[in-house]
Order: structure tokens, then sequence, then C-alpha cells
């Protein structure tokens, strides 16, 4: 990935930790309990790297396969946007 600001870097160790725990919550059928402001960062971070499609196209992520609804929370965006 090259070099990159420490601050790139702590958001992206975040945002991937926020992702990842919702992913082992979800297995096991508990609640994830993030905080508001950790899921907006990681949402903040990747809508970006998500937004031309590249990484949906080289399989980083699934691309979402059904629309958002329109009462989707916070983490009900992030989830979707990262293809879970």
């Amino acid at each position: 990935m090259g070099e990159m600001p420490g601050s790139l870097l702590l958001a992206q160790l975040i945002s991937d930790t926020v992702v990842h725990s919702w992913d082992l919550a979800t297995a096991i059928g508990a609640d994830p309990g993030l905080d508001d402001r950790l899921v907006e960062l990681a949402y903040a971070f990747y809508a970006p790297i998500c937004a031309d499609g590249s990484v949906y196209a080289k399989g980083y992520f699934a691309a979402p396969s059904q629309p958002l609804p329109a009462d989707a929370t916070p983490l009900d965006r992030l989830v979707h946007l990262v293809g879970r």
C-alpha cells in the first residue's frame, strides 16, 4: 500500500476492526455493541474506497446485492457498503 499518514493508517485499522467485530458478533448471535462514532469513522473511511466499485470488481468486498432500506442505521449502512 505504500507510505501513508499515521492518521490514515489508524483509520484503516479501526475500520477493519469494526467490520470484523460485527462479523464475529453476528456469527455467534451476539450484539456487536459498536460505538456509533467508530461505525461512522469506518463508514467515512470505506465510502470513498468503495465509490468507484473497484473493490467489488477485485473481490475485496462482495457487491451489495439488495438496496439499502431508507431507515437503515449507520451500522446497517456500513455492513451494506462492505458487502455483509
